[in-house]
């Protein structure tokens, strides 16, 4: 009779105990704290903050040496360079401010203002991209390039068109290089004429001026591909930083 009183006794405070805890943990599972259902971890509650985007925005520098900035336009999580891939080719398209190819053509780790200012003027009426196109098989790469090499020469340029809002604009600068001795890929060096109002803001040199989303496209049909689409957000070449210099 007394084991049976004592298992009583130890049920009820089992039970009491369990309460009591489930209680602690619904007090603290307040608006704005990780809460867990059905085995996710579920975001907190804050209004005005979306937390549907994949990875809230960093804040980002506003300016950079040479070296840093060249590694920043070259960063994927950056936002100017994008790929794709299509069957066994992947497309990789690279925005490139026009203070990138300066700083490239220059080669110095301190250019002056004035060697920058020189160095863009000369190419402020075209906008610029690296387009590449890469294999895991170096061999199968070149097989098909070399299938393709009067198209790459001659053809592919028409294929090529860059859309910003209402405009569709055509590629004016294509540069083939033949690298696939060397490397499983090809890269094709593009320009394309500016908008209207994006050449009015380059020749004014109006930094205030917000860049637009940018579509590439290529029609990819050559390559037993079909339509190849891009894109670049005018955000994140609005955020590019400034380069640091003598």
């Amino acid at each position: 009779m007394l084991r049976d009183f004592t298992f009583v006794l130890i049920v009820i405070f089992l039970f009491v105990f369990d309460m009591s805890c489930l209680s602690k943990i619904t007090d603290n599972n307040k608006e704005g704290e990780l809460t867990v259902s059905d085995n996710r971890i579920e975001s907190p509650s804050i209004e005005g903050v979306n937390y549907s985007e994949d990875i809230k925005e960093k804040k980002k520098p506003a300016s950079l040496e040479a070296l840093a900035y060249i590694s920043y336009i070259e960063n994927k999580i950056n936002g100017l360079l994008k790929d794709t891939t299509a069957g066994e080719i992947t497309f990789s398209l690279q925005y490139k401010p026009l203070a990138y190819i300066a700083l490239k053509n220059l080669r110095k780790l301190k250019p002056t203002r004035k060697e920058m200012d020189d160095e863009v003027n000369k190419m402020n009426e075209l906008q610029y991209f690296n387009f590449k196109i890469a294999m895991d098989d170096a061999t199968q790469l070149k097989t098909k390039l070399q299938e393709h090499e009067n198209y790459f020469n001659f053809y592919m340029q028409n294929d090529l068109k860059l859309v910003e809002a209402s405009d569709t604009l055509k590629c004016l600068l294509f540069h083939f290089e033949r690298n696939y001795n060397v490397a499983p890929y090809v890269t094709f060096v593009l320009g394309f004429q500016l908008s209207e109002k994006e050449g009015e803001a380059v020749g004014k040199k109006n930094n205030t001026y917000s860049y637009s989303d940018k579509k590439f496209l290529f029609d990819a049909k050559k390559l037993d591909s079909s339509m190849i689409e891009l894109s670049i957000r005018g955000k994140d070449i609005n955020s590019v930083p400034e380069i640091i210099l003598n």
